[in-house]
């Protein structure tokens, strides 16, 4: 059987000791982590298996987190990938901004470990999810 891939992006290395044993343990699911953007696409192209889901860790205000959906968006290959935001403000205003980005959905921060493995079998059947707590 064959496990999901999922690709993390997050400047802090240190959290993505914590969604590693997230994902691992509760869905059993393969992760790569992103700590910078150099080079994205060329070790994104590189990943194999290719990730089935990109979890992009955000901060509102910094528009190369859009830019990067962006260059998803317009790469043939990356373009079916399912991204889903992580933030810490999500609200009506910022939930449309995202949809207008690109993002397939938002998971707001702090993760529920209760409902995360639910909340990523969703994500992984490239269904949108808009999870406000």
């Amino acid at each position: 059987m064959t496990h999901p891939h999922i690709l993390y992006i997050k400047d802090d290395p240190s959290s993505g000791d914590v969604m590693r044993m997230l994902i691992e343990s509760s869905i059993g699911a393969n992760l790569t982590i992103f700590t910078d953007r150099i080079d994205f696409m060329a070790r994104l192209r590189a990943l194999i298996p290719p990730p089935t889901l990109i979890l992009l860790d955000i901060q509102m205000l910094r528009a190369d987190d859009f830019k990067l959906v962006a260059d998803l968006r317009a790469d043939a290959n990356a373009a079916p990938l399912t991204i889903i935001a992580l933030t810490d403000s999500l609200m009506c205003a910022e939930v449309q901004r995202l949809r207008h980005a690109g993002f397939d959905g938002a998971l707001a921060k702090t993760l529920n470990i209760k409902t995360f493995p639910a909340l990523m079998t969703v994500l992984l059947n490239h269904e949108s999810s808009w999870h406000l707590a």
